[in-house]
């Protein structure tokens, strides 16, 4: 976690390195990424970093803590009770997503690449850790509908699960496919990867996708 010393600046301030952070860690893998380039852009002494965090490596995970913690809000902000089909609530959470994309462009740029740092030693264990508390979370809602009777309950709650994380990381592949030119200009940009020109893709998508899960899970 980022030192007080960090924490007291202005909000503006932490914003802006939080956001040149941001925009490294993107268009460089983490081993790549260097703090000494951010810094003079910034205007800052290297030594005022360590001020703030004690290395790089404590760096990046506040970084993706921000992201998880910043897109979480938006996405469950969904009430599931607000939805007679899970299918429809799944959409729906898809749907704030994209405002999160739209609102957080550098955010969502950063978590796009992220996957990238797998084939790091050094923060290769905290990206397995953020993978399990997303497959958690993912575990949560679907034994929600399980319990409800909306889901299958022959199927491994864990099977289940896994079928919803892997879909989303198939559906980012499959538009990756039909625009991977727009999507590497927007990262290039900074700009949000969906909102304002993919939209009508991904939902697509998406509904293909539903409608194959949709098929193995609910209960008939």
């Amino acid at each position: 976690m980022p030192k007080k010393t960090f924490i007291n600046l202005s909000e503006d301030r932490r914003t802006a390195i939080t956001n040149a952070f941001l925009r490294e860690f993107t268009i460089n893998k983490y081993d790549n990424a260097s703090i000494s380039s951010v810094l003079k852009s910034l205007g800052i002494a290297k030594g005022s970093f360590y001020q703030y965090f004690d290395n790089k490596r404590e760096l990046f995970e506040y970084l993706t803590s921000q992201l998880y913690a910043t897109k979480y809000k938006y996405v469950m902000s969904v009430e599931r009770s607000k939805y007679d089909s899970f299918w429809d609530y799944a959409r729906a959470m898809y749907e704030h997503g994209l405002v999160f994309d739209r609102d957080h462009p550098l955010m969502s740029n950063f978590g796009y690449c992220l996957m990238e740092n797998m084939d790091s030693p050094t923060v290769r264990e905290t990206m397995i850790e953020w993978q399990k508390q997303g497959f958690e979370s993912i575990k949560e809602i679907v034994n929600k509908e399980i319990e409800d009777g909306n889901f299958r309950d022959d199927i491994p709650l864990e099977s289940a699960a896994m079928f919803f994380m892997n879909m989303g990381k198939m559906l980012f592949e499959q538009l990756r496919m039909n625009n991977l030119k727009d999507f590497e200009d927007r990262v290039k940009k900074g700009r949000p990867l969906l909102a304002g020109g993919n939209e009508k893709l991904l939902f697509a998508l998406l509904d293909q996708n539903f409608k194959l899960l949709s098929a193995a899970l609910d209960k008939k």
